[in-house]
């Protein structure tokens, strides 16, 4: 493997001949889309727009950061600056394989593939996603090749999890009682832990079971919304939810990658249950009364 990674090191070497200041920090922005507030900024304009969606792309993402992290510490192999520094433009914690970007980039790939039901021009931008976001990796020294290799097989194995066992587990859940559906989010948070306690988990963990809450919740106090009838709507809808979401993170001075204390157990808690609950309840009782939001 050493042998393989000073010849994908020299690979690098050539393409970050190219390197100019301005596209640093155009693979530097691009660097943000591999990142949990990426996440917070994406997951409201799907959840807004079509909550089932939302979940769907909730949890997919929640596998998607556990199995990187889960395989990371696996495989435990180095990135290309601990072997090389100057090829260091940003500095990422943690191990190289697999790429999480690459790994959400085919993600992102087949999920806009389903969604759109193979239309031509989601193919195009998520193919276009996982171009640029593979190649940021390397630009910026934080990938070797192989790194983005293993990041588009594990993210084709979710992408198989999610066209296949997704639908089955809906099934069981709108037949299941609230305490199993609980205890099943309980025994998903559990099995994490217990397999990975690092902060990424433990942000992961307690996400998905104040989600869990606040879908009950929306259940119970019929908060679902219907899909928005005019583009203002889903607009006014996800800023309404981004808003919230800033104000949560200012309060307790939350940091996604930085899990200890009890402030940012409760900010996480917070989160959740104001996406999947709070958020839909204050607007369908607030704005969803004005005549231009009524269906």
């Amino acid at each position: 493997m050493e042998s393989l990674h000073f010849f994908e090191l020299h690979l690098i070497k050539i393409l970050q001949q190219i390197r100019t200041p301005v596209l640093d920090e155009i693979f530097k922005f691009i660097n943000l889309f591999d990142t949990g507030y990426f996440i917070f900024f994406l997951i409201p304009i799907v959840w807004m727009k079509n909550w089932k969606w939302g979940v769907r792309l909730l949890y997919i993402l929640f596998l998607n950061f556990y199995f990187n992290a889960f395989f990371k510490t696996i495989f435990h192999q180095p990135r290309p600056y601990d072997l090389d520094p100057s090829v260091e433009v940003v500095f990422v914690k943690g191990f190289g394989l697999p790429s999480g970007a690459a790994q959400s980039a085919m993600l992102y790939l087949g999920l806009l593939v389903i969604y759109w039901k193979n239309k031509k021009w989601a193919w195009i931008l998520g193919l276009n996603i996982l171009f640029w976001m593979s190649l940021s990796r390397v630009y910026l020294g934080v990938h070797f090749f192989s790194d983005l290799l293993g990041g588009y097989v594990v993210g084709s194995l979710l992408l198989v999890v999610f066209y296949y066992l997704f639908p089955t587990m809906e099934k069981y859940l709108k037949t299941a009682k609230n305490y199993q559906i609980l205890l099943l989010s309980f025994a998903f948070s559990s099995v994490m832990l217990l397999t990975l306690y690092t902060s990424i988990v433990k942000a992961i963990s307690i996400a998905s079971l104040s989600v869990t809450i606040g879908l009950i919740l929306s259940k119970k106090f019929k908060a679902f919304l219907l899909p928005p009838s005019t583009f203002l709507e889903e607009f006014l809808r996800t800023t309404f939810v981004w808003f919230g979401i800033g104000g949560i993170a200012l309060l307790f001075a939350f940091r996604f990658e930085k899990m200890h204390g009890y402030s940012s157990f409760f900010a996480m808690v917070l989160l959740g249950i104001w996406l999947s609950f709070f958020a839909s309840f204050f607007w369908k009782k607030s704005f969803g009364k004005l005549k231009t939001f009524k269906h």
